[in-house]
């Protein structure tokens, strides 16, 4: 175990302190974060760009897409769009191992970061199927429900990696991290996704200024692969950044982490035994 000290604040965190390390996270490690996002970005952008340049044959007055086989098409878009998935859950495997560590100052290569969440893809794909059939069922029964458990557990992700656990046990633990702390949790989230979704809306509102016609289709779609891969790269990490920090500071409040850290840092504890006393000692009855 390293004996680097922890870069981040180990103690109970108000909810202005957490967006701090929040922040602060995602900024330290900016360009790490960067890389690991681009392993799913990039590859399902291009692939995407790539397969309509392919097929769609042109652009109607309206901008609607024409292509020659809709069903095929529409059965291409499916499998690319599950590939985009599966790159995603890579990334965000791969996040999350690297950021859990950093958080504590157990730095790790990007290599390894993605190594490990490979190592560990099929477990954590279970869990983001559990985790979002939750938030969808939850969702159609109503809106409230599917936010309130969304919330809930959305700190299964961190703890996956950061105490190597299974799927249910994950939900568990993320269950037990918010209890008490959900409007916290939130507040995070929310600041995290509406800097994210303003910054990224705000630069893809200038693809709407463009009007897609026969004539700059493929350009079109070469740069709007172009800007949603940077915009990815650059913004997705905000939302894991506040996931670790939530996690580690539930931590803090409900098991002692910041003492269970420190006593690792310190080591294990060394015994001592006192001289034994000797009566006959001229300098004080101490068996030296």
């Amino acid at each position: 175990m390293t004996t680097t000290p922890a870069p981040f604040p180990l103690e109970p965190l108000g909810v202005g302190e957490s967006l701090d390390a929040g922040f602060r996270l995602w900024r330290r490690h900016f360009m790490t974060f960067f890389l690991l996002s681009l392993v799913a970005v990039a590859p399902a952008q291009i692939l995407s760009a790539w397969y309509f340049i392919s097929n769609v044959v042109t652009v109607n007055d309206v901008g609607e897409m024409l292509v020659m086989d809709p069903d095929g098409f529409r059965r291409g878009s499916l499998a690319i769009g599950l590939i985009g998935l599966l790159l995603q859950a890579i990334a965000w495997g791969a996040l999350m191992n690297y950021g859990v560590k950093a958080y504590i100052g157990q730095q790790i290569g990007v290599g390894d970061a993605v190594r490990g969440a490979l190592q560990r893809l099929l477990p954590f794909i279970g869990l983001s199927v559990i985790y979002f059939v939750m938030i969808g069922v939850g969702a159609i029964l109503l809106l409230i429900p599917g936010l309130f458990l969304g919330i809930r557990y959305v700190l299964s992700f961190p703890a996956f990696y950061g105490e190597d656990l299974g799927p249910g046990r994950s939900l568990k633990k993320s269950s037990t991290l918010t209890e008490g702390r959900w409007w916290r949790t939130f507040a995070l989230f929310l600041v995290a996704y509406l800097f994210t979704a303003i910054v990224t809306g705000l630069a893809s509102a200038l693809m709407f200024t463009v009007q897609l016609t026969a004539d700059n289709m493929v350009g079109f779609f070469l740069m709007a692969a172009a800007l949603d891969t940077v915009l990815g790269a650059l913004f997705a990490p905000l939302i894991p950044s506040m996931m670790i920090v939530a996690y580690y500071d539930g931590r803090v409040r409900k098991e002692g982490f910041d003492i269970e850290y420190m006593s690792g840092q310190l080591g294990p504890a060394q015994s001592w035994d006192p001289p034994a006393w000797d009566p006959d000692d001229e300098a004080g009855g101490l068996i030296r």
